[in-house]
């Protein structure tokens, strides 16, 4: 018989507790603590599964719990979720640069909610893996000063793939600008490099029968009106579970 999963759920509004618990209830035994300082002292002794935790919240805020769990040997391989507000892009920000494995905006739609936890548990080898997208359109990368211009060619809720002429080293963060198509929205998030493909000129790369240089990146700064305008526009274009490997980020 498979055991009982548990999930740490933290939120400093019980309106948001019983919400995540009743979102939850069908994946596992659900514990709940209203703060950072009490959701890591619940984890330390309950080894959960899998925590979702509000950013914002008294005593020790989501970031602080998720950098706290992130040191301690028996949580730094927990999946942690971190729920963001979404009113300031900056939040979206906070919650990578902690650690957190993935980030959701309020209002929290339970299909997201219930795909994240699940991805978690289908792939852990591949946490980050987010369902994506082949997408062609052109994207504006800021960096330093300086800017170029991109074809972005695959597309998640987190992150974006871009072949551009000249690559940045990973940790390099830049500013992006972009559309998709068939949508009106314009995306203007921050973005972290995470992996490179090649270096040089595209046009030295394909003289030599190869691919394009390009870059993964992981969105930074991301407002909740453009998460959840991604959200829409990949969910009416895939499925998570036709979605196969792909790069972190």
């Amino acid at each position: 018989m498979q055991q009982t999963r548990t999930i740490l759920a933290v939120d400093d509004l019980s309106f948001f507790r019983e919400l995540l618990r009743g979102f939850l209830a069908p994946l596992g035994r659900i514990l709940t603590a209203e703060d950072g300082e009490a959701g890591l002292a619940l984890a330390r002794v309950e080894q959960p599964s899998l925590i979702v935790s509000d950013l914002w919240m008294p005593r020790m805020d989501g970031d602080a719990f998720c950098r706290a769990a992130k040191r301690e040997p028996s949580l730094r391989h927990t999946p942690f979720i971190l729920t963001v507000s979404g009113e300031e892009a900056e939040e979206h920000a906070r919650a990578i640069r902690a650690g957190a494995d993935d980030v959701l905006t309020k209002p929290l739609q339970r299909s997201t909610l219930l795909a994240s936890v699940n991805r978690f548990w289908e792939t852990p080898a591949a946490p980050r893996c987010l369902p994506r997208i082949p997408i062609t359109t052109s994207v504006r990368v800021s960096h330093d000063g300086t800017e170029q211009c991109g074809i972005a060619r695959n597309l998640s809720r987190g992150g974006i793939f871009v072949e551009m002429e000249e690559t940045l080293r990973p940790q390099s963060e830049v500013q992006l600008e972009f559309e998709v198509p068939d949508d009106s929205h314009r995306f203007t998030p921050s973005a972290q490099v995470v992996w490179c493909r090649g270096s040089g000129s595209a046009s030295q790369k394909h003289a030599a029968g190869t691919s394009p240089p390009g870059m993964g990146m992981r969105f930074l700064a991301l407002d909740g009106t453009s998460v959840h305008a991604l959200e829409n526009y990949i969910y009416e274009r895939t499925t998570y579970a036709s979605a196969g490997p792909a790069p972190a980020y």
